[in-house]
């Protein structure tokens, strides 16, 4: 069985980056990104948000936010899941290793 991830101090930089990248952004639906909503385009980077009603908005993203979100995804180890929760919830309280289940904010 694969051990799940180590948790990142990243995780926690990259998340409060979120809301900074588009002020009309839904924590929720920030909160439910995938890891493969990070998507490169052209020298840029977009992400991919699943709204209310199955919509999906898909916005340009600041380099900054891309880069912080590209070190969690590194550091963390998710890079391979592309279908798995971007972030993702920890384990009890110690918070030193990652669950297969959403964080929802």
């Amino acid at each position: 069985m694969a051990q799940a991830p180590q948790i990142d101090p990243r995780r926690d930089a990259a998340r409060p980056a979120r809301p900074r990248a588009d002020c009309f952004v839904r924590i929720n639906a920030a909160s439910k990104m995938k890891v493969e909503d990070l998507r490169p385009h052209g020298v840029g980077w977009t992400v991919r948000l699943h709204e209310k009603g199955g919509k999906q908005h898909s916005m340009p993203c600041h380099h900054a936010l891309a880069e912080a979100l590209r070190a969690y995804i590194d550091a963390v180890g998710i890079a391979e899941d592309r279908k798995g929760w971007l972030f993702r919830t920890s384990h009890g309280h110690g918070g030193t290793v990652l669950s297969e289940k959403c964080n929802l904010a």
